[in-house]
C-alpha cells in the first residue's frame, strides 16, 4: 500500500464517528438484511478507530472495557473494495498497541466464521465453541497481549 494512510481515534459524536456508523452499518448489517441501531450514549465510554486511506474513512473498530485488564474488540469492518490490502491488519495491530498504552492486558472478541483465519494469524485462539450471533456463526476469541 503507497497511498498515505492514518490510525487514529476518532471522538464519540463527531462526523468521523457518524461515518463509522454508517461504515459499520454497511458492511456489517445491511448484507444480513438487518439495520445497525445504537442509542444515543450507547457507545460514549468505548474506544472507537479510525483507518483512513488518503483521507477516506475505511476501516473502523471498537474496544470496548469489560473488567481488569480486558477489553472486547468489536465492529471491525472494512470498506468493500479495500479488503485484502492489510487494511483489517494494521487496524487490529494499531488496537493492540492502543489497548496496551491504556493498561489492557487481554483482548477478547466474538468473530464471524468466516474470519476466524484472519484472526488467528494475528495470534488470536478459538475459546468455547460455535454459537450464532446476529444470526451467523461465530467464535470467541482471545489474545493475551505481551
Amino acid at each position: 500500500m503507497h497511498d498515505q494512510f492514518e490510525i487514529r481515534p476518532l471522538i464519540y459524536g463527531s462526523d468521523e464517528y457518524r461515518a463509522a456508523l454508517a461504515l459499520r452499518d454497511a458492511v456489517l448489517r445491511r448484507p444480513l438484511g438487518l439495520k445497525l441501531v445504537v442509542q444515543p450514549g450507547d457507545e460514549s465510554d468505548e474506544h472507537h478507530l479510525g483507518f483512513f486511506l488518503n483521507c477516506q474513512l475505511v476501516g473502523v473498530l471498537i474496544l470496548s472495557p469489560r473488567g481488569p485488564g480486558e477489553v472486547k474488540m468489536r465492529q471491525v469492518a472494512v470498506a468493500e473494495g479495500f479488503r485484502g490490502i492489510g487494511i483489517g491488519t494494521r487496524l487490529v495491530r494499531y488496537a493492540e498497541e492502543y489497548t496496551q498504552r491504556l493498561g489492557y492486558e487481554k483482548i477478547r472478541l466474538h468473530s464471524r466464521k468466516t474470519a476466524v483465519g484472519f484472526y488467528e494469524k494475528l495470534g488470536y485462539r478459538k475459546v468455547g465453541t460455535e454459537f450464532l450471533e446476529v444470526g451467523i456463526p461465530h467464535f470467541e476469541m482471545v489474545k493475551e497481549l505481551k
